[in-house]
């Protein structure tokens, strides 16, 4: 068995992929297995991924899906087929410095269940970095709290999870398009697992924005169903879970505003009835409203 098994989901990456392959193979951890789950790609990310099996010794599974099932369910998929003591995680378009795994399983042998490292933010065509994560004492000393808040682990490239909690949390949930994996983290965190961070930058994150708007849109209808779900959770603070909730409507009404003024003037509504103390929702309700009227 090997230590550790890296899993890629990865979708029409062939142009990408092979910098991410190459930040596994630079490893100075030698004992690990790679599954690489496609998501019915029609470039050339088959074959990319053939040339690296062939040059390197480790354990390749590539595994393509006949039809496209979304980011959630092929992590699934190479969750099922890992053998590793450990899991880590590594988007296509993302990749690792060469120690990434060692100080992540380093900090992972000392007690924690769920190690992250920092992560610069970069831009792969002009090659620059744009900034860099790293927590601050807030996030380390209250972590379910400030995670909850807002997902700052915004890449799961930079994760590495302990067999045992990967068998105890289970799947990943199919129903989100984006934020599967904040919503694994928090449910991790529920479980009363360990989340520590590594003390190293050792991930570099892809920052990149096809149809900003549509992505925005899709974003802001997938974090209301973050909050939703766990807007009955009694181990969190009721009034957090009910704030931040609101606050999920009140963005993605101000989004949809212009276009569907009447269902924004609901998620204005919705959002003040169940957060009253946010007294600008309540000038968000009138002033749409007026609007809508005059128009």
């Amino acid at each position: 068995m090997a230590q550790i098994t890296i899993i890629i989901p990865t979708y029409q990456s062939g142009h990408m992929i092979a910098k991410a392959l190459d930040s596994v193979k630079a490893q100075t951890i030698p004992d690990w297995e790679l599954v690489v789950v496609d998501d019915a790609s029609k470039d050339s990310t088959g074959q990319v991924i053939h040339n690296f099996t062939t040059a390197v010794s480790n354990k390749v599974i590539y595994i393509k899906n006949n039809i496209r099932l979304g980011v959630a369910a092929c992590r699934n998929i190479g969750l099922k087929n890992a053998k590793g003591e450990f899991v880590a995680f590594l988007d296509a378009d993302d990749f690792w410095e060469k120690n990434h795994l060692e100080k992540g399983l380093a900090t992972l042998t000392k007690g924690a269940d769920f190690c992250y490292s920092g992560f610069y933010i970069f831009d792969r065509n002009s090659e620059k970095i744009l900034n860099t994560f790293k927590p601050d004492n807030k996030i380390i000393n209250n972590t379910l709290i400030e995670i909850f808040k807002r997902s700052f682990i915004q890449t799961s490239s930079c994760a590495i999870l302990s067999r045992k909690l990967v068998e105890t949390v289970g799947k990943f949930d199919e129903k989100f398009l984006i934020g599967e994996d904040w919503d694994y983290w928090i449910r991790a965190l529920l479980c009363g697992f360990t989340m520590r961070y590594s003390g190293y930058v050792t991930c570099y994150y892809n920052k990149h924005g096809a149809n900003i708007m549509y992505n925005t849109l899709l974003l802001s209808e997938n974090v209301i169903n973050f909050y939703h779900k766990y807007l009955d959770s009694e181990k969190l603070p009721r009034q957090l879970r009910k704030k931040y909730y609101a606050k999920s409507l009140f963005n993605h009404a101000r989004l949809i505003r212009s276009t569907d003024p009447q269902g924004a003037l609901n998620e204005f509504t919705k959002a003040w009835k169940i957060y009253p103390l946010a007294f600008h929702y309540i000038v968000w309700i009138l002033y749409t409203g007026i609007n809508k009227i005059w128009h």
